[in-house]
C-alpha cells in the first residue's frame, strides 16, 4: 500500500488482512532533461498550480482578488467550465488546460510559489498524503500553500503552509509574499523516491517475504 492511512483503513475494516500488508509509497519522476526558459515576465510574481484534482472556485476568486499583483498559473484540467469562465475574468488568472512535462516544467522551476486549493467538497481529499503534486514543487524549492489533506501526518518536518478556510490561505500567501518567496530546502530523499529508488524497494520487500530470491 502507497500510505499508511490506507492500510490503517482496510486492517481496521478487514481485521483478516492485519498484517498482511506492506507500506511502500509512490514514487517521484525526478526531472532530467528539459527546456529551461523563464516563461513569465520579469517583474511578475508568480503561483503555479498543476494537477487534475479539481480546486476550489471560491478561493482561487479570493485570493485573485486580494492579491491582483500575483498571476496565477493553473495547468490542467480541474475546474469546472462555468467556474473557469467566471475566473477568466480576472486578468492575473492565467489557464494553461493540459500541457507535457516538458512544457509544464518551466513553470513550476521559475514561479514564486505553489498553491494547492482543492475543492475542500472533494471527500478524497482524506486519502491524499505527500505525492508527486508537492514533491514536484519541493524539488524547485517552491513554499506551499495548501488546503489540509487527510494524511497530513506524511509532511511531518517539510515546511508546508496548510490552511481549512479561504481567509486562512490568503493569510497563508500574504506570509508567503511578506517573506519575499525565499526559496526552501526540503528534507525529502530524492534517490529514493526516483524510479530506481522505488523500484529497489520493491524488489527489497519481495526477498524479504521469499516472494523472490
Amino acid at each position: 500500500m502507497v500510505r499508511q492511512k490506507i492500510i490503517d483503513f482496510y486492517e481496521s475494516t478487514y481485521p483478516e488482512y492485519s498484517k498482511r500488508m506492506v507500506l511502500s509509497v509512490n514514487g517521484f519522476s525526478v526531472p532530467n532533461q528539459y527546456e529551461s526558459q523563464n516563461p513569465y515576465g520579469k517583474k511578475t510574481t508568480n503561483a503555479v498550480y498543476l494537477g487534475y484534482s479539481r480546486i476550489d472556485f471560491e478561493t482561487m476568486k479570493h485570493i485573485c482578488k486580494l492579491f491582483p499583483f500575483i498571476d496565477y498559473h493553473v495547468i490542467g484540467k480541474c475546474l469546472r467550465k462555468k467556474d473557469l469562465k467566471r475566473l477568466n475574468k480576472f486578468s492575473n488568472f492565467k489557464f494553461h488546460g493540459n500541457m507535457t512535462p516538458s512544457q509544464y516544467l518551466p513553470y513550476v522551476e521559475h514561479a514564486d510559489l505553489g498553491v494547492i486549493p482543492f475543492d475542500r467538497k472533494w471527500t478524497a481529499t482524506k486519502w491524499i498524503g505527500l505525492n508527486s503534486k508537492y514533491l514536484l514543487f519541493m524539488y524547485f524549492g517552491l513554499p506551499i500553500v495548501s488546503y489540509r489533506v487527510g494524511a497530513e501526518d506524511e509532511f511531518r518536518g517539510l515546511q508546508v503552509s496548510f490552511a481549512d478556510d479561504k481567509d486562512q490561505f490568503a493569510e497563508c500567501v500574504q506570509k508567503t509574499i511578506d517573506s519575499g518567496c525565499e526559496r526552501k530546502r526540503y528534507n525529502v530523499n530524492w534517490r529514493g523516491m526516483s524510479k530506481s529508488g522505488r523500484i529497489a524497494e520493491v524488489i527489497s520487500i519481495l526477498q524479504e517475504h521469499n516472494l523472490i530470491r
